[in-house]
């Protein structure tokens, strides 16, 4: 990371602190930057998710807590063999 980017987030922060209701406007970076989500760039992970996940689901119906049997490595791995890139953090 540039030293002159981490001198103007730390310019950006000092600015909040003594002025917290500051507009968004004043913003050294532009909003909506980064990488888009699996959801945004693959309409259909949800419901590929889901069909994995709903067979194996426990607890209330009603809840929206939802607990599985799978483990989440389990989960992008199955996914990924349906053709569904998934990012390893």
């Amino acid at each position: 990371m540039s030293r002159v980017t981490v001198e103007k987030g730390s310019m950006e922060l000092a600015a909040r602190a003594k002025n917290p209701r500051a507009a968004v406007s004043a913003r050294i970076r532009q909003p909506g930057g980064g990488r888009k989500t699996l959801g945004a760039t693959d309409p259909e992970l949800f419901a590929a998710l889901e069909q994995l996940i709903d067979p194996m689901t426990r607890g209330d119906p009603m809840s929206s807590l939802r607990w599985t049997c799978l483990s989440t490595s389990h989960l992008a791995d199955a996914l990924t063999r349906q053709g569904h890139a998934l990012q390893s953090a």
